[in-house]
């Protein structure tokens, strides 16, 4: 069955293992999904889905949470063991079968779900992730610096900082460019034009449909936090797609395998020029394996940015990120002129596919 990503419901699967087979297939099958584990459930930290799916060994635990829960759930009897793998692929397979059955023939979607809030995704013209390690502060300040002005654009920020300093990165980046709203994406946030949000690395962070972000105060799990594989991974199911990936300096291979994942599907992954990185390992990791599709130093990877998108006045959002509306932004000024760059994007879609 053929998914329609604009209409697709939000899957929420309450699954008790590192990794579920049944989450893998759902999102195989095209849907967007949160993976929440029984103690997230049981603490009431579960983000806002459509339909819940259950995977767990031992239902009866979550059984009372589940009862509370304000959206559609599906949990088959008789849930093989997973050691059983092909009993247990089967009943997965009737999972899905059952969503789509839903999605084709019954689910109209909660009443609230299209008008609950705005859609933040309309108010920008892409999400952008900027990541790296040790160096990768200076690089990014310098990026930033290079921006003349600023598109109508989210950026992400993932760096490997202590829980105790991330504030204070955040004070730094805010002096970097007048421009650019920087917030710790701690509590919950939307995707506003002007953005800069710094992933936490105190707390994991999941996406809504609706340009949502919000913390789950779960740990990231990695040996460096924030861990930008797994952050990676949970933008991979970004719908609309994540308009693209510039990785800076670090010391390590943290993102390699979520940057993969993110050229699989299309993203473009940019990468600093190793001979003006401080620490060459993460742009080096991204360019054995020929995922990059352009290579420079921080200003040059600024100007090359400022080439995807026509040229707009902003007013950076004053209120609270949480509250901003995203109708209130921007007049556009006609792009200079000059040849077409392959890579613009379409109006408000972010860059094209490579």
């Amino acid at each position: 069955m053929a998914i329609n990503p604009d209409t697709q419901p939000f899957i929420g699967v309450i699954c008790d293992a590192s990794f579920s087979v049944l989450a893998a297939r759902i999102k195989q099958a095209g849907y967007r999904i949160a993976r929440i584990s029984p103690a997230m459930l049981l603490d009431g930290r579960r983000p806002p889905v459509d339909i819940w799916v259950v995977d767990c060994a031992d239902s009866d635990r979550v059984a009372d949470a589940i009862a509370e829960l304000d959206a559609p759930v599906v949990a088959l009897s008789n849930r093989p063991d997973v050691s059983d793998i092909e009993a247990y692929r089967a009943w997965a397979n009737r999972i899905v079968s059952t969503l789509n059955r839903w999605t084709a023939d019954a689910w109209q979607g909660r009443p609230d779900a299209a008008t609950s809030s705005a859609d933040h995704f309309a108010a920008v013209d892409g999400v952008w992730l900027l990541a790296g390690a040790a160096g990768a502060e200076a690089a990014v300040r310098e990026f930033l610096e290079a921006l003349t002005w600023v598109p109508p654009v989210t950026f992400l920020y993932a760096q490997h900082v202590s829980p105790d300093d991330q504030r204070a990165l955040v004070n730094r980046l805010s002096r970097t460019n007048r421009h650019l709203r920087c917030s710790l994406a701690v509590g919950r946030h939307w995707f506003n034009p002007c953005q800069l949000l710094v992933v936490p690395a105190s707390c994991r962070l999941q996406f809504g449909h609706q340009g949502e972000v919000f913390s789950l105060r779960d740990a990231w799990g990695g040996r460096h936090d924030p861990h930008i594989d797994a952050l990676m991974m949970s933008l991979a199911g970004l719908k609309p797609r994540l308009s693209g990936v510039i990785v800076f300096s670090g010391a390590s291979s943290d993102g390699l395998l979520g940057a993969q994942a993110l050229h699989g599907i299309g993203c473009p992954i940019w990468a600093q020029d190793v001979h003006s990185a401080t620490e060459p390992a993460m742009p080096n990791a991204i360019a054995a394996l020929r995922l990059d599709s352009k290579v420079g130093t921080p200003a040059e990877l600024a100007a090359a940015f400022l080439e995807l998108y026509p040229e707009v006045v902003v007013t950076p959002p004053q209120a609270d990120s949480a509250q901003a509306e995203p109708d209130a932004r921007l007049m556009r000024a006609a792009r200079p002129s000059g040849p077409a760059d392959p890579d613009a994007p379409s109006p408000g879609k972010g860059p094209a596919l490579q």
